[in-house]
């Protein structure tokens, strides 16, 4: 008799274990995701998949997206809700985090790039604004998750470049836009897409030793936008 209940104890737990994701989802909900979830996805391999959605513990690197993400339990709680920078090797940085918990990324390196559009990365700052343009664009086209981007427009961007920057604005689901101007050729070009986009704040910084044609650029955006009713913030 000791024996049977034995085995009925250990079926009972594993019942357990087998519970429907959604109805942990909604558990999980309610706990705090430092003080709990972190813990709780020690607690056995199971736990551990349903709250990372990896079946291998301790991976590293952007080359490790969640193996069975729609199994996996998410809720929108799981953040990290400040800015994390990177710094040293990209392969060292916790895939789990970058794929479910990274929101503000800071200096992110180049190979993560292409991989956005898996993440839930929504503001992308490399300071002091030295994301290449060609780059940027990438990110635009294939990501549809950024919403605030800081960037640079540099006199050795060509036209060419400057307008594929422009119409991927256009498609992109960017809102905030800081940009760091030294290239009167944009302006024109910018001025055109503007109205066509999703931005409504939109800031300038520029060289201390900036050409006229620079500041001129600025004005005529800034003119631009008084028949604009979506951009609600300027900053010069």
């Amino acid at each position: 008799m000791e024996g049977g209940g034995e085995k009925q104890e250990q079926g009972k737990k594993m019942n357990y274990f087998l519970l429907p994701t959604e109805l942990w989802q909604k558990t999980f909900h309610y706990l705090g995701f430092r003080t709990s979830v972190l813990i709780m996805r020690q607690i056995n391999h199971y736990f551990y998949f349903l709250i990372t959605g990896y079946h291998t513990v301790g991976l590293t690197g952007p080359q490790h997206k969640p193996q069975i993400q729609e199994v996996a339990v998410h809720t929108n709680n799981w953040c990290i809700p400040h800015p994390v920078r990177f710094s040293g090797r990209s392969e060292s940085f916790p895939s789990f985090v970058f794929y479910s918990l990274l929101r503000n990324a800071q200096n992110l390196p180049k190979d993560y790039y292409p991989l956005l559009q898996y993440s839930q990365v929504h503001t992308l700052i490399n300071p002091p604004y030295n994301i290449d343009l060609s780059d940027v664009i990438q990110v635009l086209n294939t990501s549809k998750t950024i919403f605030n981007l800081f960037v640079r427009i540099d006199e050795d961007n060509s036209q060419e470049v400057i307008d594929a920057f422009c119409q991927a604005l256009i498609t992109s689901e960017v809102q905030t836009l800081d940009l760091y101007i030294n290239n009167p050729l944009f302006y024109k070009t910018f001025s055109k897409v503007l109205n066509r986009t999703k931005i409504h704040t939109l800031s300038f910084t520029r060289p201390e030793t900036s050409e006229a044609e620079v500041i001129e650029g600025e004005t005529s955006i800034a003119k631009t936008l008084e028949n604009n009713s979506r951009v609600t913030s300027l900053n010069r």
